[in-house]
């Protein structure tokens, strides 16, 4: 079994004739890359009361000269008087308008806006943000920062990830949230005899906030059922999707529509067992050998996820990737045998805020965690000391919201889970604590 982080069909042959063919495949790539934001009052500064909500879509095309953008919104107070995209601020924070949405009184706008390099940066930086003003709130009614659409535990939509733990003893997830510092609580599903239980998060809807997801596994035959809680609706889709003794789980957005696609990769096989939340239509891909680990991500920077896998050669690490935006197959050298790699997904691991998947192996040396990390923009590369070997880490969580990875690792005391941090805004280090040392 091949080191991770967290937790019948045609096998070699049929995997070295799909290798073969990504590697003569020319498509030409169509790089769209998407964020998203959700829109509330809470975001206002100052806050409002408004109920209304909304959603926006942005997708930056391949030339990164581009934005189209696609706004949703409903339960506003009065009529809308003005959208517009405000920059450069931070959450919390009021910036000047610099894009006007023209005819915004309908519920569904799309438009397309030209893009200066430097209106690219920031919102790569998610230094962006939607504000929809009416009559009885002309400063603004309800706002949202614009964010990375694989950001995977914001739940309050405010662009920074929020501290998120499962509860297994009442089924609950229980959410510090960085908008306001409150509090939130999700109870769903039951505990049933005979079944084991976990947990994940991540965006399965689209609405810009993270769905809390349970694994129900059956102790005998090993099946995973997902139970989904899709905050767009508030309610709980089930889906029996993937097998606890052969798969790993592989979330990513494999069809490139900002929503998350239930995924796991089986190693014992060496393929990728799907369901595109597009179409809801499964999706098998051959891709990989028996043995190898999963890491998936978007490597090509298109905006959708990419199949990856690495195997131990001859004492080294390599890396098999798939590109989606052409089918070509990329290899990569990085990491030794005994290094972790990180393939649970859904988040995007981008330290350098360049919008495409750097290469990351987690190495412990005198019961120290390092991390080796390889930049996507430039292939330099950069190693960083943080936390213990027998700490829980997250890489491609974004708790400062500047669009760049933060390190965290998580370290029982006393009973209490405590959560540190390394910012990658300011290089600071943050310890918080949050949960039992038994929730997941």
């Amino acid at each position: 079994m091949k080191k991770q982080s967290i937790i019948s069909r045609p096998k070699t042959l049929l995997w070295l004739a799909a290798l073969i063919a990504a590697v003569m495949l020319t498509t030409d790539a169509s790089a769209q890359q998407k964020f998203l934001a959700n829109l509330s009052g809470l975001q206002q500064v100052p806050a409002t009361r408004s109920t209304g909500k909304g959603v926006a879509v942005v997708t930056l095309n391949a030339d990164e000269t581009q934005a189209t953008i696609s706004v949703n919104y409903s339960g506003l107070s009065s009529a809308v008087t003005a959208i517009h995209i405000h920059g450069n601020a931070a959450p919390g924070q009021n910036a000047a308008a610099i894009f006007t949405v023209e005819d915004a009184a309908t519920g569904t706008i799309n438009r397309t806006f030209n893009l200066t390099r430097m209106q690219v940066g920031a919102l790569r930086s998610q230094r962006l943000y939607f504000d929809i003003h009416t009559k009885i709130f002309p400063d603004g009614e309800i706002r949202g920062q614009i964010k990375r659409a694989s950001m995977f535990a914001d739940e309050d939509g405010d662009g920074r990830d929020d501290y998120i733990t499962y509860r297994q003893g009442d089924n609950t997830f229980y959410s510090l949230l960085s908008l306001g510092d409150r509090v939130q609580t999700r109870s769903f599903g039951e505990t049933t005899p005979g079944f084991l239980n976990g947990s994940f998060i991540g965006d399965f809807d689209g609405d810009g906030l993270a769905d809390p997801v349970r694994f129900r596994v059956n102790a005998t035959s090993g099946l995973i059922t997902w139970l989904i809680y899709q905050t767009d609706t508030n309610t709980v889709r089930s889906v029996d999707w993937g097998n606890f003794a052969t798969d790993f789980v592989a979330v990513g957005d494999y069809d490139g529509d900002a929503k998350q696609d239930v995924a796991v990769f089986r190693i014992s096989e060496g393929i990728w067992y799907i369901i595109e939340s597009s179409t809801g239509a499964p999706r098998y891909e051959y891709f990989g050998a028996p043995g190898d680990a999963s890491v998936p991500g978007d490597y090509d920077k298109d905006g959708k996820t990419d199949a990856a896998v690495t195997r131990d050669i001859d004492g080294k690490k390599h890396w098999f990737i798939k590109q989606s935006s052409n089918g070509q197959v990329r290899v990569e050298q990085w990491g030794l045998p005994s290094d972790t790699t990180f393939g649970f997904g859904p988040s995007l691991i981008d330290f350098d805020g360049d919008g495409a998947q750097d290469l990351v192996v987690q190495r412990n040396i005198d019961g120290a965690a390092y991390f080796y990390v390889r930049r996507s923009s430039d292939n330099s590369f950069f190693v960083e000391q943080w936390g213990l070997a027998t700490d829980i880490v997250f890489i491609g969580i974004d708790h400062d919201g500047d669009g760049k990875s933060d390190i965290e690792a998580i370290r029982p005391i006393n009973g209490q889970n405590v959560w540190f941090s390394r910012l990658s805004s300011t290089g600071e280090s943050r310890a918080v604590v949050w949960g039992s040392a038994s929730d997941q």
